[in-house]
């Protein structure tokens, strides 16, 4: 499905003549809603100076069509009326995301990011077709296509993504603001290597500490760093005790503000992507 939604060619404006384009290729409720995410993902790039100026441009479907760039808005406008033209139920929603923003503004005092509600086969799932697009560092934005947020899990994405209406988490037990605001900031890279957070906070010693699960296969390395400058290797040890990972930062003779987690597959080459940070009270 993800080959066939990238292989569509279309320069119009149309909703109707584009969904057309891709309902020729799906017919279950489950392969409409993915490629339209996917679409939506290899064909319309992040607008990066809109989103840093504030100058938006049109963000309605027919002006992210012409312009093939958007904000966040423009992407969950333009996936809801694809999807209603072609007969799924959708819902834009609108909260606050770990996302550009979040650094300088930790306490997300206004909404930030839309998203999507999609109903597959009589349930409801969430997608963000901005985050599938690709990255954004130093003001320029990647095209790198994530299939990690079609249908994501609520358990997962919550983490990252908080809807104003508590209802849109999906969850049965609803996260608080404080609470959202209270957990790390997380890539997908930390529930593909299947990482899962026992604790985190400061030990009797006063160092930073976090205690994570992972399988037998997954290696972790750990930084401390202050104001994006990385502290010597020394100031973080990483320890097993049965099935537990510790992750001591030395923050009792150390000033630092942010601990970073990287994770791999003991067989993949290369560097360690990033999985989680958290920020050193």
């Amino acid at each position: 499905m993800d080959q066939q939604a990238k292989s569509i060619k279309y320069n119009g404006t149309s909703v109707s003549e584009l969904a057309r384009l891709l309902s020729a290729h799906a017919t279950t409720d489950l392969e409409k809603a993915r490629i339209i995410y996917t679409w939506l993902a290899v064909n319309i790039a992040y607008d990066v100076q809109g989103y840093y100026t504030g100058e938006y441009g049109d963000l309605t479907p027919e002006g992210v069509l012409k312009r093939r760039q958007a904000v966040c808005s423009g992407y969950a406008n333009l996936y809801q009326a694809l999807s209603q033209e072609m007969g799924l139920e959708s819902f834009i929603i609108s909260g606050y995301a770990k996302g550009l923003s979040y650094e300088s503004t930790a306490n997300l005092r206004e909404t930030n990011h839309a998203w999507n509600g999609v109903k597959i086969n009589g349930n409801w799932y969430l997608v963000d077709a901005t985050w599938a697009a690709g990255t954004v560092d130093s003001h320029q934005f990647t095209p790198n296509f994530n299939q990690f947020y079609f249908a994501t899990p609520p358990e997962q994405l919550i983490y990252s993504h908080l809807p104003e209406d508590e209802n849109w988490q999906l969850l049965t037990n609803k996260y608080t603001r404080e609470q959202f605001l209270a957990l790390p900031k997380v890539s997908p890279h930390f529930f593909t290597t299947q990482l899962n957070l026992l604790s985190h906070g400061y030990n009797s010693q006063g160092n930073f500490q976090v205690v994570l699960t992972a399988p037998e296969n997954v290696e972790i390395i750990a930084g401390l760093t202050v104001q994006e400058e990385y502290l010597p290797r020394e100031t973080v040890q990483i320890q097993k005790h049965n099935n537990q990972i510790f992750i001591i930062a030395d923050t009792s003779r150390n000033k630092a503000d942010k601990l970073n987690i990287f994770a791999k597959f003991s067989h993949q080459e290369g560097s360690y992507p990033h999985a989680v940070s958290f920020k050193v009270p």
